[in-house]
């Protein structure tokens, strides 16, 4: 059956499974709806490459009858389950290579007072370490969930301590030293002459070696001394995210002055008030955007 979730609100975990109760229980009243006519009433888009109304599915086995242990060790699957069945003995065996009906199929069985679990997957889109990782993530949310049920959703830990240790820790030891008695254009000097081939930009198709940004960044910085730019003199810089962009952010700083990023996007309401606001006395911006400006003395 498909069930549909609202999170919205980040509910608290109790109100949340109240919610996913009476979903069920009106899904149970209409089980025998077709699937498959239940997509063509949704208008869903069909795609051959998946299931048309979920990719994931959720199984929880109680067995009512004959040794429930035994019976739901059967209904997951698990190698080596035994089961007593008149005078019939029992074991289930794995089968290899079983075709995945959807995506993650998490399997749950009570058995002796604990819940066991399987998972299935599809080995296109997950390896057993990733499905290794979310079964630790869902343990961690039940023993969450456990402890203190009354507490919104998104309060809840999925990641052991070992996990936020690496997340926080050792992946993010990202400081680097560098020359701090050089400025930008110093340092970037120092990137030209080791690559001058190399490419230093790339946006939308187009890119720029460390060379040539260098040279055009050193032509505008020419011609904005030439206007009067240099050190306590602001330019504000109204361009696309571009390869221009980099080419005016390192003209400015050559030329010795400092930037005012001018957001095209912005409201030419809230771009007048920082031109005028910031004093700056030179704008950089590209010729399809002059219309775009706002009234200024720059």
């Amino acid at each position: 059956m498909p069930l549909r979730a609202d999170l919205s609100g980040d509910p608290v975990f109790n109100d949340l499974l109240a919610q996913a109760r009476q979903v069920a229980l009106g899904a149970i009243e209409h089980q025998d709806y077709p699937p498959a006519l239940l997509a063509e009433h949704l208008k869903l888009t069909r795609d051959s490459s998946r299931p048309p109304l979920f990719e994931t599915m959720f199984i929880l086995q109680k067995a009512q009858v004959l040794d429930e242990s035994g019976l739901s060790a059967f209904a997951l699957g698990l190698p080596g389950a035994r089961m007593e069945a008149a005078d019939l003995v029992l074991e289930s065996m794995p089968l290899r290579d079983q075709p995945a009906q959807f995506d993650l199929t998490l399997m749950l069985a009570e058995m002796d007072a604990r819940l066991a679990v399987s998972m299935q997957y599809n080995t296109h889109l997950f390896d057993r370490s990733t499905v290794d990782r979310l079964l630790g993530h869902y343990a961690m949310l039940l023993e969450g969930v456990a402890a203190d049920p009354s507490r919104p959703v998104s309060a809840y830990p999925l990641l052991s301590e070992d996990e936020r240790e690496k997340l926080l820790v050792d992946w993010n030891q990202t400081a680097l030293d560098y020359p701090r008695e050089s400025c930008l254009p110093q340092v970037f000097e120092v990137q030209v002459a080791r690559t001058p081939d190399a490419v230093a930009a790339a946006c939308e198709g187009e890119s720029i070696t460390y060379a040539d940004l260098y040279a055009r960044a050193i032509q505008l910085a020419h011609y904005l001394r030439g206007l009067g730019v240099g050190p306590d003199v602001l330019v504000g810089v109204y361009v696309e995210r571009s390869i221009e962009m980099m080419v005016a952010l390192l003209g400015v700083h050559k030329a010795g002055g400092a930037y005012v990023p001018l957001d095209p996007t912005f409201p030419r309401d809230r771009l007048a008030y920082m031109i005028a606001d910031s004093g700056a006395g030179v704008l950089l911006t590209q010729d399809r955007l002059v219309p775009e400006l706002p009234p200024h003395q720059a």
